[in-house]
């Protein structure tokens, strides 16, 4: 599946959707998994990202030191590269649109 997770704010949103157009269409036919805001929380992302195929990620990002930076998502949770590093299997593609990612 195509996982795309929208976190943003409301204006940043708008301008994130029309930047991952494109990639959508790219990857039109895989089953679309979409999470915005409040639905984006950290276990609804990880599980779907265990299957995911493409990880889409439109939103800011915290950038620190070594694999602390991450991606916010809803209800103050983060993704970060532990959690990644955590899954076993990957997304063979991922794409990262935002301000600084």
């Amino acid at each position: 599946p195509y996982v795309l997770i929208h976190r943003a704010d409301l204006l940043d949103l708008l301008a994130a959707g029309r930047a991952a157009q494109p990639a959508v269409r790219i990857h039109t036919g895989r089953a679309l998994q979409s999470l915005s805001q409040d639905a984006a929380a950290h276990t609804p992302v990880v599980e779907r990202l265990r299957t995911a195929e493409v990880f889409h990620y439109a939103g800011h990002h915290v950038a620190a030191a070594g694999l602390r930076s991450a991606l916010p998502l809803a209800a103050e949770g983060t993704l970060d590269a532990r959690d990644v590093l955590a899954l076993g299997k990957v997304p063979a593609r991922v794409i990262l649109s935002g301000c600084g990612s």
